[in-house]
């Protein structure tokens, strides 16, 4: 049985606030803490545990988000919008009250559409003119609104001030999304373009290449005494890095870790590129607080095979920890794939690693 993730609802929202280049890195973490949570007590538990983290989490990113953006110009561009958002809300209220002439109840139907309307557009032209304007936007009409209905609880009713506490800010981001959606087809176009003209190139450089490379440049794989020698040296590398990560101490893997490092495992949904999209991924991991105690685990059958500077090691890795019960048990088994490589002065560095789950064994048919 595939393990618990998080209610899709609470990834959509976290995929539009957070930056491209920390997505999946906490998405990744949520859903593997998720998981853990969820086997230890109720998928239920593991479940509020989710919204506390993103309800935590929204105040810290939006900040963080107005401060890498230049924070003053962002936030500028987010009050103008939500200001003319409001002007274009009550002039479209006022319109469409003096042509349908309709009762309270209808006026306040119509102030809800009008009112979520404009947000989408104002998310569209705060992102058109600054990227990570809609964020701010969407936190501005959150704090808003939150204020008027603690401050005015009796100008409208709750079921009003629910709707645009939760769907005034996603409104905003959707606007702001349909500008990135937008962006980025002009975007492909010219690409595609400038595409036509370098697959030529790129065609001749192969031809140039494939023509001039000597047969001599592919070194024979090793045998013997050297191959021991060479699993002795990988398996303590990854035994110093392995004690620190069942810690949630990530520094030990990072500095392993090659400039132009690739990255899979079960919760990334694409390929991580290069040691910086590795450490804003392993960032989170520092704060975090782990659902279980005294970790460890067991590395099963390693193997490395060499061919010049390459060496691919692969492995079982069995993790244990105890869980609030007090009791030992088996957390996770991993089928590990590293794949090292002479760095610079000669070190071995990791260029490529993979994660996977060991496949539960299937119960033979009675």
């Amino acid at each position: 049985m595939n393990p618990p993730t998080p209610p899709r609802i609470v990834i959509r929202l976290l995929e539009s606030l957070l930056p491209e280049e920390y997505r999946d890195a906490v998405v990744g973490d949520l859903i593997e803490e998720s998981a853990l949570r969820a086997r230890a007590s109720t998928r239920a538990t593991a479940t509020w545990w989710c919204w506390g983290q993103v309800a935590r989490s929204i105040p810290l990113v939006l900040g963080s988000d107005l401060q890498r953006r230049h924070w003053l110009g962002t936030l500028g561009v987010a009050i103008a919008a939500y200001v003319a958002a409001s002007v274009l809300e009550s002039v479209g209220v006022a319109v469409v009250s003096r042509l349908l002439h309709p009762d309270d109840r209808l006026t306040i139907v119509l102030s809800v559409i009008v009112g979520l309307a404009t947000m989408v557009l104002g998310g569209y032209a705060a992102a058109s003119i600054r990227q990570g304007a809609a964020r701010a936007l969407a936190g501005i009409i959150l704090i808003v609104v939150a204020v008027l209905m603690v401050t005015m609880p009796d100008s409208a009713p709750l079921w009003y001030g629910l709707t645009f506490l939760i769907a005034g800010p996603a409104a905003a981001l959707a606007g702001g999304r349909l500008s990135l959606i937008q962006r980025a087809g002009g975007l492909i176009a010219r690409r595609r373009a400038k595409g036509r003209i370098m697959r030529r190139g790129i065609r001749l450089a192969v031809l140039i290449f494939s023509c001039g490379l000597p047969a001599s440049c592919a070194a024979p794989a090793q045998t013997g005494g050297s191959m021991d020698f060479l699993l002795d040296e990988l398996v303590a590398l990854e035994r110093s890095a392995l004690d620190r990560w069942i810690r949630l101490e990530p520094q030990g893997y990072l500095d392993l870790y090659a400039p132009d490092v690739t990255y899979f495992d079960v919760s990334t949904e694409r390929r991580i590129d290069s040691l910086a999209a590795m450490q804003a991924r392993l960032a989170p991991m520092k704060t975090m607080k782990p659902p279980f105690s005294e970790p460890r685990y067991e590395r099963v059958a390693p193997r490395v095979q060499q061919h010049g500077d390459v060496a691919l090691l692969t492995f079982n890795l069995i993790n244990y920890g105890k869980l609030f019960d007090g009791v030992e048990r088996e957390l996770a088994r991993w089928n590990s794939t590293e794949v090292y490589a002479r760095v610079g002065n000669s070190s071995w560095k990791i260029i490529h690693s993979h994660r996977s789950y060991v496949q539960p064994p299937q119960a033979s048919a009675p």
